[in-house]
């Protein structure tokens, strides 16, 4: 499912994302497409992918391929939602 960049949201105190990194992996990107789409939950808080999410900005992408899960109550990811 596609998702407006900008309406997924990153927790504070998440690490920062390694700029150079970042850039190498916006540049595959670019070359081979995204292969493996960021996760999010239903609220649009980013689970997984950061740098995968800042690539797609520093590419000018308006949306980004999300997974959508939700958190279980022992800290598990349910992938059916």
């Amino acid at each position: 499912m596609k998702v407006p960049v900008d309406s997924i949201q990153i927790n504070a105190g998440r690490r920062d994302a390694d700029r150079q990194h970042v850039a190498e992996l916006a540049e595959s990107i670019r070359e081979l497409g995204l292969l493996n789409p960021v996760t999010i939950d239903k609220g649009h808080i980013l689970i997984a992918g950061l740098h995968r999410l800042e690539a797609a900005k520093l590419l000018g992408w308006t949306e980004i391929d999300c997974t959508i899960t939700s958190l279980t109550n022992n800290g598990t990811i349910d992938f059916n939602g």
